[in-house]
């Protein structure tokens, strides 16, 4: 109804709406890349030692953005203010990046590693400098996944 509102409102059709949206106040990607099935005990020892590698990269530049944070990431629920501490690592690159990674409990079989990678492209950026698959793909090689964990690529993508 959303969606149907905007556009007799308008008169313009979703395209158009999301293009407008984006040229005036530009556009978030995000995706989230899920490495299944993995040796917990190998998974928690990857994040440890990318919780130390990160923190003491702080200020360098990587992929031409520089990292302002990395540590750990504490949830607070809005609504309530509950705050949920120790939720993934991650690692800001100003206001245009992050990434963050954490290790989930509702996999089937082994552990989960969840990387969230996101990256906010300006109004005036025809195309965005960085991608979420970049991100992906440099955490990945910080972190040694496909040598320590056995994974080349994620399971899933969404």
């Amino acid at each position: 109804l959303c969606w149907l509102s905007l556009m007799a409102e308008t008169g313009k059709d979703p395209d158009q709406i999301l293009a407008d949206h984006w040229k005036k106040y530009g556009r978030h990607h995000f995706n989230r890349f899920d490495y299944e099935d993995l040796d917990k005990a190998a998974a928690n020892q990857v994040i440890a030692d990318f919780t130390a590698l990160m923190a003491s990269k702080v200020g360098e530049e990587m992929e031409g953005m520089k990292i302002s944070y990395a540590g750990q990431f504490n949830y607070k629920d809005p609504t309530n203010g509950e705050e949920s501490p120790n939720q993934g690592l991650q690692i800001q690159f100003g206001d245009k990046a992050r990434i963050m990674c954490r290790l989930s409990g509702t996999g089937t079989r082994g552990a989960t590693m969840r990387m969230y990678c996101e990256y906010w492209q300006e109004q005036n950026e025809a195309e965005p400098k960085i991608t979420t698959k970049d991100l992906n793909a440099l955490a990945q090689d910080l972190m040694g996944i496909a040598a320590k964990l056995g994974k080349s690529q994620a399971d899933n993508i969404a």
